[in-house]
C-alpha cells in the first residue's frame, strides 16, 4: 500500500516549534495509533502551500508520478 501525506501550513509548523512550542505529546499520541494501523509499503509526505501555486503544482506532478509508478508496478510493467 503506498501512503501520501499532503502536509499543508508546514511554515506554520516550523515556527511554532521555533518559538518554543512543544510537539512531543501529540507525537507520541500519533505513534500509539501507528501501532494499531496497518503497514504502509511506501509513504511519500508532500509539504504543501495552497498560496504557493507553483509549489502547489510541483506537488501535484509528484503525485502523478507517484500513481503512475504504483499502475505500472501492479501491473508488472516495471
Amino acid at each position: 500500500m503506498t501512503l501520501i501525506l499532503f502536509m499543508n501550513k508546514c511554515h506554520l509548523l516550523a515556527k511554532k516549534i521555533k518559538n518554543g512550542v512543544c510537539v512531543k505529546k501529540p507525537l507520541m499520541s500519533f505513534r500509539r495509533l501507528r501501532q494499531c494501523s496497518p503497514p504502509v509499503g511506501t509513504l511519500y509526505i508532500i509539504p504543501t502551500s495552497v498560496t504557493d501555486t507553483q509549489a502547489s503544482g510541483i506537488s501535484l506532478q509528484t503525485v502523478r508520478g507517484v500513481i503512475l509508478r504504483e499502475h505500472l508496478r501492479h501491473s508488472n510493467l516495471v
